[in-house]
């Protein structure tokens, strides 16, 4: 498994398991299509205790089962061990004033909105988390790719296709490894780029009396004899009940099963796993019990080996009791980053109950309780984190971001391939690679007719992007995260500005971050060469500069005179003759941080038809470089070496930079004759020494800073103590505006455009979306914003954070916690406890952000999937919960979906990323 891939994946075996999330069960979308399928009819008898739930359906590809007016009948999205998920609408409003449901803060909202808005429509889920929620990781990634298939509002339209973005739903979304890529923008790309898979769905309802029946047919990869390969899943699920109050997972049954494919057609002489997903009530007490299955056989490294899952969960009608049982195979005990050892897996068993106030989770070996890892949780002390947001305009309508559209592509050949493009790329569910020029359909609706439209389909070989200058001070940034390069320690470290100290928190190790002791300071004592401080910080949008003032010179951006600033020692001594290393003393500087500058940017990619995103004209000056300046002929060539030119930062030698000039008409920077680029298929890609795991160009190429080196430019760039020499670090921080490349072999690594359309507009670039940046400041009113106190050092604090479109809002800090007690926890060197990663805090609902435009506008936040967590307590607090085993679901439960061939639909996909993309 190479480096990349252990970073993206915990270990294959899961990746597999939660495949079966990807198609298990399904709901739909859209129709208008001509398609077939073989109709076949089904009798689901599901019997637990003595009780029984039977539903008699039709599976039809026609749509003509039932009236386009029946409704629907919907799934949960997410469940929880401990109590149910909760919906709720609008807020509770009190004359012009809402206070919010998260946080207990006061906000205004405006007295204009009706309940008809999107604000107060959107749903907002809140549920609880706990350990035992793990064992439902599959389960709950098979809810929120139905909840995108929006089944409920497609019913009757006949077959159709939808869009499913697996990252929506990645249960990984809390896990310590986020804890470093936090602190990093290279990966950003890789994990906030949708990730689609294609669905072919079935949604049919005879009447508002009759059962919902719906069918899937995915197209996944999966883990088999030689690896990952391509799969396809069948699934079926029948529901006769929506959600409710008093039935939190609604009445379903769902079964899947997946065969390898080969040129688009499954082997179903080869069964990769198989499953079911359901609700049963029991006769005892009438409560219903939700149920999993999974059994999967798979090879690897010459292993053979089976394994499963199984769960169920119950709870009583009013939510005040309940309880679980979960059998699951532990892999993080057979795998490790060098491989696995099957022979040894394993499945452990956990028992799990609660009341209105308590929660207890217990192990079960060979059937019997180990009560002395017994874990107890009050129910009554939870600490809350959202981890999705939506924007909203000032009419209450949702602030939606056109971030692509699917398109078709017919090769050369006349077969047709289908995908998605738009800001982070194209995808292509076949994995076809689509040549530079070619001409593409984009697939669309106007009303319930498809359309589609020409367009040249433009890969490029990077992403030009340009940087503006943003400016704050020091004291407007307590507490945000930041990370430093220390190069006397040769050591990165996380620290914060607290308000009179950088605190550091943690620094680098071969392992990961390792905390410190309390009151660890970085010593500020003696700088060298300059009173600079270089950082990064995810919640500021990337680099951070701050700038010490020295006394007796002008405080940068004022005409104030530093009187009590960092004291500078060595340079040149004209009384002896003699250089020695600059050094700055700057700890009297920090006791006045208004006065100290902090330099963050703003980025904008140059589209191909050089404009910015929002229609702004861009022209591209000749650039020039003084560091980090790639060396054209070795990308040309493509062979091993040093792929930057030496540092040249005396003007006086006769080289006073290295030169750059930006092709237009390939959208490419150059070096002479030579391209800088390390695209996929390019010479240097495809040298393994350069792009492979430890290669220097492993993440792709960033440029070092390139800007118009006009006189007015090179003044700034000089250093302060010698002008006959240029201090290249200062480009960042002097400059207004500068250019940076970037390119590599990964989609994400370039710009992905299209021109058109064809027949009206061939040369101008369709503008997607890129993620918009939006500043947040933490509210003062800190009483009530969250029940954990290490919020409140937030008060006031300004964050720049990134929104990717309904859902994604990226940028807030996070910390780890013990999985078990809820209490902060160094994120590596934990003695190995249960680790989760999660936001540090939540914005109220009702608070405004304000976006870069010339003209800000503002929005309104609401999270949309709040999760609490519990506090620990002693064991013997819960010696009054019951813990015994519930019935898990088998192999004799499971019956395979009879959902026959699958239809043929040539239409543009009815459902994006859980949007409907026509008119119903």
């Amino acid at each position: 498994m190479t480096r990349k891939r252990w970073q993206k994946q915990w270990s294959f075996m899961l990746a597999a398991a939660f495949a079966v999330s990807l198609a298990a069960c399904s709901g739909g979308g859209g129709g208008g299509s001509s398609s077939t399928s073989t109709t076949t009819t089904s009798t689901t008898s599901t019997t637990v205790n003595g009780s029984a739930a039977t539903a008699t359906a039709t599976v039809s590809g026609t749509g003509t089962t039932g009236a386009t007016t029946v409704t629907g009948i919907s799934t949960a999205e997410k469940i929880s061990v401990v109590g149910s998920s909760t919906t709720t609408g609008k807020p509770e409003v009190k004359g012009l004033k809402m206070i919010s449901s998260l946080l207990g803060l006061t906000v205004t909202l405006p007295s204009t909105w009706t309940s008809s808005v999107d604000y107060y429509k959107d749903p907002q889920f809140v549920y609880t988390h706990e350990r035992g929620d793990e064992t439902l990781n599959t389960p709950n990634e098979i809810l929120c790719q139905i909840s995108q298939l929006k089944a409920d509002k497609m019913v009757n339209r006949g077959a159709y296709r939808a869009q499913v973005d697996k990252n929506k739903c990645s249960s990984s979304k809390d896990s310590k490894s986020n804890a470093g890529s936090a602190n990093s923008g290279q990966q950003q790309g890789s994990t906030n780029a949708p990730d689609y898979e294609n669905w072919t769905v079935l949604s049919n309802r005879a009447d508002d009396t009759s059962p919902h029946v719906v069918a899937a047919w995915v197209h996944t990869t999966m883990g088999g004899p030689q690896g990952e390969q391509p799969a396809v899943i069948y699934a079926k699920a029948t529901m006769s009940e929506s959600p409710s109050t008093t039935n939190p997972y609604g009445m379903f049954t769902m079964s899947f099963k997946a065969y390898p494919e080969t040129n688009g057609v499954a082997d179903t002489t080869k069964e990769l796993m198989h499953g079911l997903l359901r609700t049963v009530k029991l006769t005892s007490n009438n409560n219903v019990v939700l149920q999993f299955f999974n059994a999967q056989t798979e090879s690897k490294g010459g292993q053979s080996f089976s394994f499963n899952f199984a769960t169920a969960v119950t709870r009583a009608a009013d939510g005040s009791t309940g309880s679980a049982t979960s059998s699951f195979p532990e892999f993080d005990k057979v795998c490790s980053q060098t491989g696995c050892d099957f022979s040894s897996l394993t499945n452990t068993v956990w028992n799990m109950a609660y009341n209105s106030t308590l929660y207890a989770r217990v192990p079960v070996v060979s059937g019997t309780a180990d009560s002395t890892k017994l874990v107890c949780m009050d129910k009554a002390n939870k600490v809350k984190a959202a981890w999705r947001y939506g924007l909203y305009k000032s009419d209450g309508s949702r602030k939606t971001l056109n971030s692509g559209f699917p398109i078709r592509y017919v090769d050369t050949s006349n077969a047709s391939h289908e995908g998605f493009v738009g800001y982070w790329g194209l995808w292509i569910n076949d994995g076809t690679s689509v040549p530079n020029g070619a001409t593409v359909k984009k697939q669309s609706w106007s009303g319930t007719t498809a359309a589609e439209e020409e367009y040249l389909y433009k890969k490029t070989k990077g992403r030009l992007i340009k940087h503006t200058n943003k400016k704050t001070t020091l004291d407007k940034i307590k507490n945000v995260k930041l990370s430093y390069w220390d190069q006397t320690a040769s050591q990165s470290k996380e620290l914060k500005w607290d308000g009179t100290h950088f605190t550091i928190t943690g620094v680098q190790g071969t392992s990961g971050i390792t905390q410190v002791a309390a009151n660890t300071y970085l010593d500020v004592s003696a700088l060298s060469w300059s009173s600079t401080l270089f950082m990064w910080s995810q919640s500021l949008g990337g680099t951070v500069i701050i700038e010490l003032p020295v006394s007796g010179t002008t405080v940068s951006g004022t005409t104030i005179t530093s009187s009590n600033g960092c004291v500078k020692s060595g340079g040149w001594n004209s009384t002896t003759s003699i250089w020695t290393n600059e050094t700055f003393n700057c700890t009297a500087a920090l006791t006045a941080p208004a006065l100290a500058r902090v330099t963050y940017l703003k980025e904008d990619i140059i589209m191909p038809d050089g404009k910015l995103a929002d229609g702004t004209a861009v022209t591209v000056p000749t650039l020039t470089c003084y560091e980090n300046c790639p060396k054209g002929s070795q990308f040309a060539s493509g062979t091993t070496g040093s792929v930057f030119y030496p540092r040249d930062f005396n003007l006086q030698d006769g080289v006073t930079a290295y030169t750059y000039t930006w092709d237009s008409a390939n959208y490419v920077l150059k070096d002479g004759s030579s391209e800088i680029d390390l695209s996929k298929g390019s010479a240097a890609a495809s040298n393994t020494a350069l792009t492979g795991d430890w290669g220097p160009l492993t993440w792709g190429l960033n440029t070092g800073v390139l800007f118009n080196n006009n006189s007015t430019n090179q003044a700034l760039m000089k250093c302060p103590w010698d002008t006959t020499q240029i201090c290249a670090w200062q480009a960042q921080q002097v400059l207004s505006e500068f250019y940076t490349w970037q390119t590599g072999p990964e989609d994400w690594n370039v710009l992905t455009a299209l021109l058109g359309p064809k027949a009206t507009t061939p040369t101008v670039a369709v503008p997607f979306d890129q993620p918009i940046d939006v500043n947040f400041s933490y509210p003062t009113e800190a009483t009530g914003v969250n029940p954990a106190a290490v919020d409140t050092k937030y008060t006031g604090v300004p964050f720049r954070l990134q929104y990717g479109g309904f859902g994604d809002l990226w940028g807030i800090p996070g910390h780890c916690v013990d999985g078990e007690t809820g209490s902060d926890i160094d994120c590596w060197t934990n003695g190995g406890k249960w680790v989760r990663y999660i936001p540090e805090f939540t914005i109220p609902d009702g608070v405004t952000v304000t976006d870069e435009a010339s003209t800000p506008n503002t929005y309104y936040v609401k999270a949309l999937e709040v999760e609490e967590s519990m506090i620990g307590l002693s064991q013997s607090a819960c010696s009054s919960l019951s813990l015994t085993t519930l019935t898990l679901p088998a192999e004799t439960d499971y019956t395979a979906p009879d959902i026959g061939t699958e239809p043929t639909v040539t239409d543009a996909p009815a459902v994006i990323g859980g949007v409907v993309q026509r008119t119903l």
